[in-house]
């Protein structure tokens, strides 16, 4: 191995950014920029790159997302890529930046340009497959089975909407979760599984904390990537989904497909706060499909045709992430046909899950 091992060493190596984005494959709809590259934003699902990889002063690279507003320096990219916590594996990617290093040689011989767009944010697996895992999955660990996310679920007045949903649960004693995985090996095969992105090396299960399991899927059904969320607010790792899977369509999009064309439609944000916002329409008589979007600022622009004669109610959070992208979607929403569009905040709370149990308590 010719490249240096040490950590400054390496930092000086990995400076270029144009090819360290491309060595790790996450140039796709890169923009050129005064030193370096916007790509789009690992940390939140980004449709327009705001993750800037610039060289920073000490000379290695310097990570900035502008969206959502992650900081980082090359390890913090290579850890994300691969799927490694920075703090607790550091050895691991000290190990992947010293074969990149390695890969590109000193003066980078191995640099291209970056990637186009067609490429972006494609599965390691198809969706079949990604289906089946999920299915599997669920089987496996349902809610029913863990008092911890019953509970949860319960204190939340969601449990009934999320069984309906068809959310699991992984077990709150780490050595039952391998049960489940050793189940969802059994039936998908460990290749599957090794490129899932829900695991880490040895195969073992990353963010064995995030139990409560929600699956997201396309218009037919179909699972198209896993998001488990932690039961404490008080975690680095709230909500994660499969490193290089996140979802391809908003929450609840299958049921859009079997709705009235004229229905009204609601955009929320997340999963949960698609259960609580049709929990309270369903109260208050108003018959609208909710979408959730994996954040506010995560809009793609293919998700315009669902809009196409419809009343739109642009849901989200009671903060100024919302309001903006609230702001940004009312045009865009009238120039895909929609034939009114309002603002809707939660009165009294940030989101609509708080709403709910503000309102039932």
């Amino acid at each position: 191995m010719s490249a240096p091992h040490t950590r400054d060493a390496l930092r000086a190596l990995l400076s270029d950014p144009i090819a360290v984005c491309n060595a790790l494959e996450i140039d796709r709809d890169a923009r050129p920029q005064q030193n370096g590259l916007m790509i789009s934003c690992l940390w939140h699902d980004d449709n327009n790159p705001s993750c800037s990889v610039t060289n920073a002063e000490d000379g290695g690279l310097r990570v900035h997302c502008f969206a959502c507003g992650v900081g980082g320096d090359v390890f913090s990219l290579i850890g994300k890529v691969r799927g490694l916590d920075v703090k607790t594996e550091f050895p691991a990617v000290l190990a992947v930046a010293a074969e990149i290093a390695e890969t590109l040689g000193a003066e980078g011989a191995n640099v291209q340009r970056p990637r186009t767009a067609q490429t972006a944010h494609k599965s390691a697996l198809p969706v079949e497959a990604v289906d089946t895992m999920g299915r599997t999955m669920l089987a496996a660990a349902p809610i029913a089975n863990s008092r911890e996310v019953t509970a949860y679920l319960f204190s939340r007045k969601l449990l009934q909407q999320a069984t309906d949903h068809g959310w699991g649960a992984l077990p709150c004693e780490r050595k039952k979760v391998q049960s489940v995985v050793d189940a969802v090996i059994t039936v998908v095969g460990a290749e599957v599984w090794a490129c899932s992105g829900m695991c880490g090396n040895g195969g073992a299960l990353k963010y064995p904390d995030n139990v409560l399991i929600i699956p997201w899927r396309d218009g037919e059904g179909r699972i198209t990537t896993l998001q488990r969320r932690v039961l404490t607010t008080i975690s680095t790792h709230r909500y994660v989904f499969p490193n290089g899977n996140p979802p391809t369509e908003p929450y609840g999009v299958e049921r859009l497909v079997t709705s009235e064309p004229t229905t009204d439609i609601a955009f929320v944000e997340g999963a949960i706060d698609v259960l609580a916002y049709s929990t309270l329409c369903e109260r208050s008589g108003k018959n609208r499909i909710v979408l959730g979007l994996p954040g506010a600022s995560s809009w793609r622009p293919t998700w315009e045709s669902y809009v196409a004669g419809r009343v739109v109610h642009l849901a989200f959070d009671a903060d100024e992430a919302g309001d903006r992208a609230a702001l940004v979607l009312s045009g865009r929403m009238y120039a895909a046909g929609a034939t009114r569009v309002d603002r809707q905040r939660p009165r009294g709370a940030n989101d609509w899950a708080e709403l709910l149990e503000k309102r039932a308590a």
